[in-house]
C-alpha cells in the first residue's frame, strides 16, 4: 500500500509540473491532489521518512521549478513553499485537528456547560494515541489538561483558542522543528528562538519568479567568491 501511495504521488507531482507554470495554481494543485492522498491518514498513522524526503524534493521541484543546489532546506521551506505544501505537516497536523473534533464531539454531548467545564478541568486518565505523542514530542509540546498543551511559545488551549491561534501555533512547531534540523543553525541556540524571515519572504518570491541566480543567493547557495574568481 505504502508503494502504491509513493508511486501515485510521484506520478502527480510529475503531471503538475506541465500542467501550469503558474506557481499559485501549483500550491493550490498540490494540496488539492496530492496531500489529500494521504493527510486524512494522519491522526492514526504516518508514511515512512524516506517518502516524506522524497515528496518534499518533488513539491519543491514541482513548484518552484527546480532544487536550488547547496540551498537552505529552512529558508526555501519557511520563507517560501510554507507548511501547507510539507507532506510531514499535513500528517502531523491531522493529529491535531482529530483532537479538536473530538473535543467538540464531547461539547455536543454534555447536557449543561457546567459538564463540559468539569470536563475539561480534568487531567488525563486515558493514555494518548500513540500519534499524538510523537507528534508532541517533535514539536515540543507537552499535555497538561483535556484540551490544553504547554508550547514552547506558549500554552494552547483546544477548547477557547479559535482556529486561527491553533493555526499559529503548529505553524510555529514546524518551523522552529525546521530551524534545529538546519545544518547551518547554531548547535548551542536558546530554546525557542529561531531567525524572523518574514521580511525576506517577499523578495525571496520575486526572485523565484524572475532571477535564478538572485533566487539562489537569497536560499544561501550563492556562490561564494573562491568560485565568482575562476
Amino acid at each position: 500500500l505504502e508503494r502504491q501511495l509513493a508511486r501515485k504521488v510521484t506520478a502527480r507531482l510529475q503531471r503538475l509540473r506541465l500542467a501550469t507554470r503558474n506557481q499559485k495554481h501549483k500550491r493550490k494543485l498540490v494540496r488539492s491532489l496530492v496531500l489529500s492522498l494521504f493527510a486524512h491518514i494522519g491522526p492514526w498513522t504516518t508514511v515512512p521518512k524516506k517518502f516524506l524526503h522524497q515528496w518534499r524534493l518533488a513539491i519543491e521541484s514541482t513548484v518552484v521549478g527546480y532544487v536550488a543546489t547547496g540551498r537552505s532546506r529552512f529558508l526555501v521551506w519557511a520563507g517560501l513553499l510554507g507548511p501547507h505544501l510539507d507532506p510531514d505537516f499535513a500528517l502531523d497536523s491531522g493529529v491535531l485537528w482529530h483532537e479538536l473534533w473530538k473535543i467538540r464531539r464531547a461539547l455536543t454531548s454534555c447536557a449543561q456547560m457546567s459538564n463540559f467545564c468539569d470536563f475539561i478541568a480534568e487531567e488525563h486518565v486515558s493514555p494518548a494515541s500513540r500519534r499524538l505523542e510523537d507528534v508532541l514530542a517533535k514539536w515540543g509540546w507537552k499535555w497538561v489538561s483535556v484540551t490544553k498543551f504547554r508550547t514552547p511559545f506558549g500554552t494552547l488551549d483546544l477548547a477557547f483558542d479559535g482556529e486561527n491561534a491553533i493555526k499559529t501555533a503548529m505553524k510555529l512547531a514546524w518551523e522552529y522543528q525546521l530551524w534545529l534540523a538546519e545544518p547551518r543553525a547554531d548547535a548551542n541556540h536558546q530554546d525557542g528562538l529561531f531567525p524572523t524571515f518574514q521580511g525576506h519572504s517577499k523578495p525571496l518570491k520575486t526572485a523565484c519568479i524572475g532571477d535564478p541566480e538572485l533566487f539562489s543567493a537569497a536560499l544561501g547557495a550563492g556562490k561564494d567568491s573562491r568560485v565568482l574568481a575562476k
